[in-house]
């Protein structure tokens, strides 16, 4: 009884270091490879039910599994990404100079604080722990894949870690990564399996076992 966190295949705007949040950005020609090499590493293992964020770049990546598997897949927009508002589309470096304010301002906690028309860190992680517990629980006995954001992921294993938010960018999440996480001890205990795998994409490099 395993869930699989996978993340989507590559975008334009993960090559220029654009934010997405909630933008509906496409696979590039890139992420769709990535995800044909992802599908064809996924079809080997057992699997009971597949969801996905209901944005392009998660669902297409999703979509080239269930067309070699035959799977189908549900739509959950509760797997999005966090939401960047004003940010959607600006690379870091434009951010940090139109808003430099809310950076510079010593009075703003950056992890409570909501992002310009979108969510904060602590409302993110929020909705991504709890969501996941209720999948969690309604999938005990099942093998799930979850296609979703590298966001989402980072989130769950800080928390499954005991990470605080201020240290999220010490966890890396590939595009295309497979991330495992298992009940353990009788259905007590989620652990980490596996973390940001990808042995589909390279020959040498086997993720990181937890």
């Amino acid at each position: 009884m395993a869930f699989y966190f996978i993340r989507h295949g590559e975008t334009d705007f993960n090559q220029t270091k654009k934010m997405q949040g909630w933008l509906d950005i496409e696979l590039n020609e890139m992420g769709h490879l990535q995800a044909e090499k992802l599908a064809n590493f996924l079809v080997d293992i057992h699997v009971d039910y597949v969801y996905s964020s209901d944005l392009k770049r998660a669902y297409q990546t999703a979509e080239a599994f269930s067309r070699i598997s035959h799977q189908h897949v549900i739509k959950d927009e509760m797997l999005r990404e966090i939401r960047l508002g004003q940010w959607e589309g600006k690379t870091w470096k434009q951010v940090k100079e139109e808003y430099d304010y809310f950076f510079n301002n010593k009075t703003i906690n950056h992890i409570d604080e909501a992002i310009h028309g979108g969510e904060s860190l602590v409302a993110f992680q929020t909705r991504v722990i709890n969501h996941f517990k209720r999948l969690a629980e309604k999938h005990k006995h099942d093998d799930v894949f979850i296609f979703t954001h590298g966001g989402n992921i980072r989130m769950i294993l800080l928390h499954l870690l005991g990470i605080p938010l201020s240290q999220r960018e010490m966890i890396e999440i590939e595009n295309a990564s497979i991330t495992t996480i298992a009940w353990h001890h009788h259905f007590t205990e989620l652990k980490i399996v596996k973390q940001n795998e990808t042995p589909h994409l390279t020959e040498d490099h086997h993720g990181h076992e937890i």
